[in-house]
This record gives C-alpha cells, structure tokens and sequence, in this order.
C-alpha cells in the first residue's frame, strides 16, 4: 500500500473468537475500499481468534489490504492500538474494536466523504449505534455538522460532551505522531484519557450523524465492570495525571470540569474512600462539598436533589477552580 492511503483501521486483537468474523465480514463488505488498509494486532490470546484471522485474510480476494502483526507477550489494548498507529500508512487512522463492528455496508464511505466536503478537516467523528439501549449516541439537534470553532471543540473534546471512546472516527495521524498523543499502556478507561488528551490539537471536527458503528454489548468488557476498585483507580490516575500537568498551564474552565468528572466517576464507582487517593482531595472544603453532593445525589427526597443542582453543583465548581489551583 502506498504513502498515499487514505483510511488504516486499527484492529486490536485479544480472545475474541465469539465475535471476531463477523467484525472482519463488515470490514471487508465495505463500499469504499480503495486506499483501504486494516491492521490487525495480535495481542496474544488463548483463544482461536487469530486462527479465524489467518483463515480469513488468506480466503479474501478483495482490494482492503488486511496485514497481521503479532505481539510477543500480551500488552494489552492501548499498546496494540500504539502498534497500530506506528504501522499505520493511511492519512486517518480508524480504531475499531474486535467485538464491535460496521453498522452498514457504506460507513467508511459516508466517513471519508465528509473529508472531500470540508477539505481538510482533522476529525471525522461517526454516530454509534448502541445495542444495549437501542439507539445512537447523539442527534443532529445537539452538534454542529462542522466546526472549526476552538473554543468549542476545546469545551466538548475535554469534557466528553464528544463520544469519548477512540473508535468510530477518522483523525489525521499526523496529529497523533506529531504531538505525541499515544495511548497509556497498562491502563484501563484508556479512551477516556486519550480523547481528553486529543482537545489542544484539534481544529476542525465534522459529525456524521448516520449510525456507522455498532456498539455490541460484552459483558465481560471492562466498559460494563462498574462499581469496583479498579474502575475507580483509574479515574483517580486520570485525574491526577491531568492535574499536576495543569499546574504549569493554563486552566481553563472544561479542565476543571473533566477534573469534576473523572472525581465525580471515581466515587461512583467506590465511594467515598477513594477521596484521600486524589491529590487536591486534601482540601477540606473541597472534600466536604464532595460529600454534600454526593448525599444530594443518592437522596430520594426531591427537594435535596434540587438543592443539590442549584447549591451544591455551583458550589462545588468554584471550590474546584478555588482549590485546585489557587
């Protein structure tokens, strides 16, 4: 495949035999297929999904050209996407997960088209298709079908108002080998951190609000383990990495936000212990308005819920700005 390719999927891949050819079928039954690449990494399962792969890749005829590439030792899910981006010769880079798959035949297409209509642009972010709850991720009401406005790419990128998963959209791989913006190996919530990560290097977004992607429902996904420690650990990780790279720059009001949401995410998952593990948490007023929300939040008595959004959630953004970074 040449300089020239226009798309590299990046397919990771660890124990998924249940799932894996049908992922690859709607790969392979894709519209647009020229200057298509899809790199598949081998993660070193126990399973027979590379076996499926091999037996795939060696019966296909068609013009996408799949390539195989194995890990010596299971890495994990950041570290084969890492593989990917450095084998990657497309001029945007896809990511897609081996359990998921295309929600229609022409997805890429209606994804690359958006490239030829605003010229250009660094990302293309696809509408997901959610099997669990049997709709899309966001309407057309609600995004702008492009955007070259910072500011706001800025606030919706860093506060996840954007789907904060890595699959499903088209962005230049320049911009992630130019600034570095690879993901953290042996971390989970990944995706979380990475998009976050991406906001400062963005200045263009198009939004295809079609479904392209179906996001099939695993339960033994790490996105479906919640209420657990380690869940919690790594948004306390997130938040304070996020925090001490702050302290030398400028913050901005959707920073203290996503600090709000990984802290917010933290103690849903494990409660309130998890508060002496967060750096800033060593502030009183700061813990003790974290407390006032989080009785707000679990009480039944409507009145306390209210409160809780015209008290409490203010108070709690001002301490936030306040203690964090006086």
């Amino acid at each position: 495949m040449n300089l020239k390719s226009k798309i590299s999927i990046v397919l990771p891949v660890y124990n998924v035999e249940k799932y894996v050819q049908r992922c690859l079928n709607s790969i392979a039954e894709q519209t647009l297929t020229d200057g298509v690449e899809c790199i598949i990494i081998d993660d070193c399962g126990t399973d027979r999904s590379i076996e499926i792969i091999k037996y795939f890749i060696k019966e296909y005829n068609g013009n996408i050209n799949f390539k195989l590439l194995h890990h010596d030792n299971n890495r994990g899910l950041s570290a084969a996407r890492n593989t990917g981006i450095e084998e990657a010769k497309g001029e945007y880079v896809y990511f897609m997960d081996s359990d998921d798959y295309f929600y229609s035949n022409d997805s890429l297409e209606k994804l690359w088209t958006l490239t030829k209509t605003h010229e250009d642009v660094d990302l293309v972010q696809g509408n997901f298709y959610i099997e669990e709850v049997s709709d899309i991720t966001f309407k057309k009401d609600s995004f702008p079908s492009f955007t070259e406005n910072k500011s706001w790419i800025c606030a919706a990128m860093a506060t996840l108002r954007i789907p904060e998963s890595a699959c499903n959209r088209l962005i230049k791989r320049r911009i992630i080998v130019d600034n570095n913006v690879y993901f953290k190996e042996g971390w989970i919530q990944e995706d979380t951190l990475w998009s976050y990560s991406l906001h400062n290097y963005i200045d263009s977004i198009a939004f295809c609000f079609e479904p392209t992607y179906f996001y099939a429902y695993n339960s033994s996904s790490i996105m479906h383990s919640s209420g657990n420690e380690k869940e919690a650990n790594a948004f306390i990780r997130i938040l304070n990495v996020v925090y001490q790279k702050l302290q030398a720059e400028a913050v901005h009001s959707y920073d203290v936000k996503f600090l709000e949401m990984m802290a917010e995410r933290a103690e849903r998952a494990n409660g309130e212990s998890v508060y002496t593990s967060i750096i800033p948490y060593n502030k009183l007023v700061l813990r003790t308005i974290f407390k006032l929300n989080s009785f707000g939040n679990k009480s039944k008595i409507l009145g306390l819920r209210y409160a809780r959004n015209l008290v409490v959630l203010p108070l709690r953004y001002i301490a936030c700005n306040k203690y964090f970074f006086s």
